[in-house]
């Protein structure tokens, strides 16, 4: 039983390696220069002159969050006379207008005007980026609200740094509306996106790796923006595209404001987290599709950190849906569940290591903010199930992987009841058929 044992265990080890060598050894070194960077790196004072900023904000049915919105910008600690707000209105059927119009009313000290642009979220930007005439343009959801000193930190990361072309500020889940529905899920989305930009992001921005700017938090010099195509129409990633366009077609930088935090919606629930995780996954291979036939080659896996990531990216996640259920086949074929289990325990020790280095990452970068540093604390246990959670959103990915390459969607997807609908239907199917031939052959 001994030797049966080891001998699987042998076997089995080898798919160890796959995480080991593409996520924990090169997690180790970019924590080491992580922790390098953070110590070294010297406050940025605000310049002299302040410049004007313009924020853009696109709307759809929005009138439950944008008043938060808009009250984060008056709270702001950047100078009220120098910011130029446009809500851009895709075609709302609820009350978002009145929320906007009661918004104007109680901060008078905020220039904002309306505008309306009924073809989708690219089309709204687009049309505020004309109207804009100052030197930075800077892009928020409406269902957050920023941080107060998130403006002031753009502007010093952008003075500090006159090559930098567009920012990605640092996404977090408003820790105040997670509430008890889904609370355990809530939890760890913002656990991941602690980590997602506190560690990952950072660690991007440090070797010049940004993969995308984030649409929830962008801002861009203006003079960059107008010598692109502006956000394109052709993809539900419009964020992943403008990213791809500066940094290939104007040869442009991008870099990453770990310190200016736009706090997004809580995700409301499963449902939600399966149709916009597919949304991202589809967004990215449209871009990169696109790039593929201009400026990208798969020849490039050592030059270009993009194609390396969407490689190695994507194996590593089949490779966790085949750990997932290759217990069940294995089982069949004879293998010893001992080795088996004491492989996953393995698996997710090492995913656990992950995790935790990433935490004291995240512990160190929130220094600056001790509310949030005091919740993250709080929720530490968090942790221990995050490798369960990304191993789902991994196998989210999977089916969404799949779902671009088979289906046409539109920007809202297929949500997780309409695809179980089509899922039973194909089996149902397959069963009549399948009994028709039965019985046929009787």
């Amino acid at each position: 039983m001994f030797d049966q044992t080891v001998l699987q265990m042998g076997f089995w080890a080898t798919w160890l390696l796959i995480p080991v060598i593409f996520e924990e050894i090169p997690m180790i070194i970019n924590f080491i220069r992580l922790l390098h960077h953070h110590k070294i790196r010297k406050k940025t004072p605000l310049p002299d002159f302040l410049p004007v900023l313009s924020i853009i904000i696109p709307t759809y049915n929005s009138s439950k969050t944008l008043y938060r919105c808009l009250k984060s910008i008056a709270d702001s600690d950047y100078p009220k006379n120098l910011l130029g707000i446009f809500v851009v209105d895709n075609g709302s059927k609820d009350d978002t207008f009145q929320v906007f119009a009661k918004a104007q009313t109680d901060y008078p000290q905020l220039l904002m005007q309306w505008l309306t642009s009924p073809h989708g979220k690219s089309s709204a930007l687009n049309a505020a980026i004309y109207k804009a005439r100052s030197q930075y343009i800077i892009n928020i959801d409406s269902d957050g609200r920023l941080d107060k000193h998130a403006l002031n930190n753009i502007v010093k990361k952008f003075s500090a740094n006159p090559n930098i072309d567009a920012l990605t500020g640092t996404i977090l889940t408003d820790r105040h509306l997670i509430q008890k529905l889904h609370k355990l899920l809530k939890l760890n989305e913002y656990f991941e996106y602690c980590q997602t930009f506190l560690a990952g992001r950072n660690i991007e921005n440090n070797s010049n790796h940004i993969f995308t700017l984030s649409g929830a938090f962008s801002a861009f010099k203006r003079e960059t923006l107008i010598r692109t195509y502006l956000y394109s129409t052709d993809t539900i990633s419009e964020d992943t595209d403008m990213t791809f366009q500066i940094r290939y077609n104007l040869k442009g930088t991008i870099s990453f404001c770990d310190d200016a935090i736009f706090y997004s919606e809580p995700i409301s629930g499963f449902s939600e987290l399966y149709t916009q995780r597919q949304r991202w996954q589809r967004g990215e291979l449209e871009v990169i599709n696109k790039y593929l036939s201009q400026v990208l080659s798969w020849k490039q896996f050592f030059s270009n950190f993009q194609i390396r990531r969407l490689i190695i990216d994507h194996t590593v996640i089949f490779l966790k849906i085949i750990w997932m259920f290759a217990i069940f086949i294995l089982l069949g074929f004879g293998y010893s569940w001992i080795p088996l289990l004491f492989s996953y325990a393995v698996i997710y020790l090492l995913y656990l290591f992950l995790e935790i280095s990433s935490s004291m990452c995240v512990y160190i970068y929130l220094g600056s903010f001790p509310e949030e540093r005091k919740f993250y604390l709080k929720n530490i246990w968090v942790i221990f199930l995050l490798p369960f959670y990304n191993l789902l959103c991994s196998f989210i990915r999977c089916i969404g992987i799949i779902n671009a390459s088979t289906t046409t969607t539109t920007w809202q997807g297929i949500n997780i009841i309409q695809e179980s609908q089509q899922v039973n239907q194909i089996i149902k199917k397959d069963i009549r058929q399948l009994l028709k031939r039965k019985n046929y052959d009787d």
